[in-house]
């Protein structure tokens, strides 16, 4: 999906202001382009490593807390 021409015009170019409005914020949930972002895919075919990434930027944020905390 993320490679389909039909939703992202030239899907290998770099583009964030894809998903930014004119004032430079991310778009909302409901926006055309974000309906189709599905970075760990979904149903059968969802990415083995989504509980390990996830796990690991929890860690990373909790380790960073607690060095800004003493």
């Amino acid at each position: 999906m993320h490679l389909e021409e039909d939703f992202l015009g030239d899907p290998h170019a770099f583009r964030p202001e894809r998903f930014l409005d004119d004032a430079g914020n991310v778009v909302s949930a409901s926006h055309e382009n974000r309906k189709h972002l599905m970075p760990f895919g979904a149903g059968t075919r969802v990415c083995v490593g989504e509980i390990l990434g996830i796990g690991r930027l929890f860690l990373l944020l909790a380790t960073v807390a607690q060095l800004l905390v003493l």
